[in-house]
């Protein structure tokens, strides 16, 4: 006799005994609303991931804002101490560092007959002029002019030198590095040749590089130009001397 069924399922297993019958196995039943389809799944998911963006984009804005009201209150509780002169006396470079409340400029006048230096100090807030050890400004000038270094270049670091070095003396240590230097030529640079005019200017700004100070503009300027700084020089001159008339 067969240990198989004959037919289905039943066929594929073993004989049972008699009294029992092979049963099928109902299918499960699936509820709609107790598992959604991929669609409805894939939309849950999305909305899940884009609230989470916004979560951490709140999160974000609220860390910004907190750091931006802690350097505020920094700033109101630091200002009154910044004022402070003895705070300012006791350290030096308190000022230059947090308080930009001045700076320097220094100017090298290449003139034909000698070179002048002006340094100048003057509020960073009001851009007014301020003293330097009592005096509204450093000057100190050396001849001949520059032209005189055409024929011989190893003459510049001793006209242009001594006026370097009082404008370091002059302007502290700390500064130097945000103090511009510009150096403007005049005629004596004008009349040269086009060749000569540039080994000058160009050794000009090796003698600079000795020094810590920012280098500005190192050039020969232009008749027009000259024209205008002493047309502004003159009117400056009378403004302080008449302000009621050129007021």
């Amino acid at each position: 006799s067969s240990h198989f069924g004959s037919s289905g399922l039943c066929g594929a297993l073993p004989a049972q005994s008699p009294g029992r019958r092979c049963r099928r196995r109902r299918p499960m039943k699936l509820d709609p609303q107790a598992a959604p389809d991929g669609p409805v799944r894939a939309a849950t998911f999305a909305a899940a991931v884009a609230e989470s963006r916004a979560s951490w984009s709140s999160v974000a804005i609220s860390v910004w804002i907190a750091c931006l009201l802690t350097v505020c209150a920094q700033v109101v509780w630091l200002w009154p101490l910044a004022t402070s002169t003895d705070l300012v006396e006791a350290l030096p470079g308190f000022k230059s560092i947090f308080l930009e409340r001045e700076s320097y400029s220094v100017v090298v006048d290449a003139g034909s007959t000698g070179s002048r230096v002006h340094v100048f100090r003057f509020s960073s807030a009001s851009r007014k002029l301020m003293d330097i050890h009592g005096e509204a400004e450093v000057f100190h000038k050396t001849s001949p002019g520059l032209s005189a270094c055409a024929g011989n270049r190893s003459l510049l670091p001793v006209l242009l030198g001594p006026l370097l070095d009082a404008a370091a003396a002059a302007v502290p240590e700390a500064m130097q590095p945000a103090t511009p230097v510009t150096v403007r030529a005049t005629a004596g640079l004008r009349m040269l040749p086009g060749e000569q005019a540039d080994e000058l200017l160009r050794d000009v700004r090796a003698l600079l590089g000795r020094y810590r100070f920012r280098m500005g503009d190192v050039e020969v300027m232009s008749g027009a130009d000259e024209g205008t700084f002493q047309w502004l020089s003159v009117n400056s001159l009378l403004s302080s001397a008449f302000p009621q008339r050129c007021g």
